[in-house]
């Protein structure tokens, strides 16, 4: 079975490349990222997961281990195929899928063409596992911005934390990664947890 494949982009669609690899050109399906960044001629590596039905073998490659591994838990999902899979990852990459699961964002699933509001239910309640364990997208916010409940914790958190003396321009940062950390932690928690860290760190 192929894992990973390194070969010279010969052909590029939208969701698609084919790579010359020792004269051999193998068709692979791929998110949409990984086409747009790809260029003809251009040497390309990806990991590849082999999907096998009623005697057809279709390629999907991946740029990173956890990408691929990210698709194999979606296919584990009850109406979650191959190309939905590949839809959600073209649409979302593995730590903001992360991210989405653990704050329950059932609107950015929705948003995604093909994912219908069952689907998205299914991802999050069978993801979520997935999500914790995997400690993906800890380190940042969505790239669409916080939701207005996680900006409301940031506002009060931030606002607690000046009533102590902490400057709000020196604790933003912080907030804001811890508030995307602990998606479910209240404001009284995360002030608990930035001054532990805050005394850790003198």
């Amino acid at each position: 079975m192929i894992g990973w494949l390194k070969g010279r982009v010969v052909h590029r669609e939208p969701m698609e490349l084919i790579l010359d690899v020792a004269g051999v050109g193998y068709r692979v399906a791929v998110p949409l990222h990984l086409a747009k960044d790809s260029t003809l001629g251009s040497e390309t590596a990806v990991f590849v997961y082999t999907h096998m039905t009623d005697g057809q073998i279709r390629l999907y490659g991946f740029a990173t281990p956890e990408e691929k591994a990210a698709f194999e838990r979606l296919l584990k999902i009850h109406g979650v195929g191959p190309r939905a899979a590949l839809n959600i990852l073209s649409h979302l990459a593995p730590e903001d899928l992360a991210r989405v699961v653990r704050q329950r964002d059932t609107r950015r699933l929705k948003a995604i063409p093909g994912i219908g509001g069952k689907t998205s239910d299914r991802i999050i309640m069978e993801l979520t596992k997935w999500a914790e364990e995997s400690g993906l997208g800890r380190d940042g916010e969505l790239a669409g911005g916080p939701s207005p409940a996680d900006d409301l914790r940031i506002k009060e958190t931030l606002m607690a934390l000046e009533v102590l003396g902490y400057k709000k321009s020196e604790m933003e940062d912080t907030v804001r990664k811890t508030c995307a950390a602990h998606p479910n932690a209240d404001v009284e928690t995360l002030v608990q947890m930035i001054l532990q860290q805050r005394g850790a760190a003198l």
